[in-house]
């Protein structure tokens, strides 16, 4: 009897998302469009790293470093290595 109860309100609650997702479906959504060319927001990129050193390894101290890509060109404009 419980069970029974407990499809049905699955059953409806299923059918009510089928039924928004086709409702959803009728209505038009405005485009995205790709920002202006002028606009560098979120051009340049900066990568960090760093290894963990310990006594057994050939770096024991570890190494750190970063390297700033622009996305537009794909060129690396600074990098920096560290072996501590």
């Amino acid at each position: 009897m419980r069970s029974d109860k407990f499809s049905r309100v699955l059953l409806i609650i299923i059918a009510l998302l089928f039924f928004l997702n086709l409702v959803k479906s009728f209505i038009p959504f405005p485009y995205v469009h790709a920002s202006e060319a002028g606009n560098d927001i979120g051009r340049y990129q900066m990568y960090t790293w760093s290894i963990e050193g310990n006594s057994q390894s050939f770096n024991p101290n570890g190494s750190y470093g970063y390297y700033i890509f622009d996305t537009k060109t794909g060129k690396i404009l600074d990098e920096r290595r560290n072996n501590l």
